[in-house]
């Protein structure tokens, strides 16, 4: 892993440390890079990569 990059797992625990209040839905929610679904957190996110946070939800 290079210096520009960091596993989804410690972004995420940054972002729960800094946003308290998202931690429930961070727990339930699944994770995009760049348009395509993590399988597995210790995947690298680069500074160019998006993330999207697909949170829990529902619908008919």
């Amino acid at each position: 892993m290079s210096a520009s990059t960091v596993p989804a797992r410690e972004l995420l625990a940054r972002l729960t440390e800094q946003y308290p209040r998202l931690r429930p839905i961070l727990r339930s929610s699944r994770f995009l890079r760049n348009g395509e679904y993590l399988e597995d957190l210790a995947a690298p996110i680069g500074v160019d990569d998006e993330l999207a946070v697909h949170p829990p939800y529902g619908g008919g």
